[in-house]
C-alpha cells in the first residue's frame, strides 16, 4: 500500500499536515467524531481513543469506522477493496 495513493489506515494517534488539511478541510477535521482532536503546529492530531491499548473492543472499532465516514472514506485504502479509487494529496507539488 503507497500513502502516495491512501492514506493506510486510521491509528490510536492520527497526525494531518497541509496537504491532508487542504485535501480534507480543516473544518471537517477538527469536527471528526474522534475521543479528541487537536489543532497543533498547522496541522490536526486526531486521537481515537484515550489509549492505544483499546485497539480491540467495539467501541474503538465503531469509532475508527465512524471518523473514516466522516472524514471521506475515497481518503482511506481498504484491504477488502485494494483496487477501490482513492484520493490523495498531490505529494510531487510539494517536491518543488
Amino acid at each position: 500500500m503507497n500513502p502516495e495513493y491512501a492514506i493506510p489506515g486510521l491509528y490510536w494517534l492520527n497526525y494531518f499536515g497541509a496537504p491532508y488539511i487542504n485535501l480534507m478541510q480543516r473544518e471537517r477535521l477538527i469536527s471528526a467524531p474522534a475521543y479528541e482532536v487537536f489543532e497543533n503546529d498547522g496541522g490536526v492530531l486526531v486521537a481515537l481513543d484515550e489509549t492505544p491499548l483499546n485497539w480491540q473492543d467495539e467501541s474503538y472499532k465503531a469509532r475508527e469506522r465512524q471518523v473514516i465516514e466522516h472524514l471521506g472514506s475515497q481518503y482511506f485504502f481498504n484491504r477488502n477493496e485494494p483496487e477501490r479509487k482513492t484520493i490523495a494529496p498531490d505529494f510531487d507539488s510539494l517536491k518543488k
